[in-house]
């Protein structure tokens, strides 16, 4: 169920079911949680699952995952590894917003959607969108101030509002 540990702020590590297939929203919302291993038979993270997590330092999300819900990872402060498989289609709004610490993402090819904000307030330096993004939607990279390099691919048709906005070093 939803907010089974949330706000447990002394919970460090979690071992997780190797059947577990969904992760329902708030579970493990501002807890001190430092490492987890989601088993490969996830398929549904809920919104909000790690939000606040200020310990959490890397993640790899299960191959059979297809969506990033929103606020999924917010305000993730420690997190600078996240491993996206090429399945994932869609990361939704705020999905990474606030991971100060992420400097490095890759987009998996297989990207068709991205909500507004999913990067904002990061550290990422470079950011590589797919041919099968249509839409940078706005404010992607809002305040993104170590962000030197964006590649845009032939595929995309529309950058909505301050998508980069204030992201003071990009040259390229």
């Amino acid at each position: 169920g939803a907010s089974v540990f949330s706000y447990c702020s002394n919970l460090k590590n979690v071992t997780l079911p190797k059947n577990l297939t969904i992760l329902s929203s708030n579970i493990f919302r501002e807890t001190a949680i430092e490492t987890i291993t989601l088993p490969e038979t996830l398929t549904t993270l809920g919104e909000r699952l790690f939000y606040n997590c200020r310990s959490l330092k890397e993640i790899k999300i299960p191959e059979s995952v297809t969506v990033i819900p929103t606020n999924c990872f917010y305000n993730c402060s420690s997190l600078v590894s996240v491993t996206l498989p090429d399945g994932i289609t869609n990361i939704e709004g705020y999905a990474f917003d606030s991971c100060s610490g992420l400097t490095n993402i890759k987009l998996p090819t297989s990207l068709t959607t991205l909500g507004e904000s999913a990067f904002s307030n990061t550290a990422l330096t470079e950011i590589l969108f797919p041919t099968g993004l249509n839409e940078i939607a706005g404010k992607t990279c809002y305040n993104c101030q170590a962000l030197e390099r964006v590649v845009i691919s032939e595929g995309t048709t529309k950058i909505g509002s301050s998508a980069f906005y204030g992201a003071k070093k990009l040259t390229e």
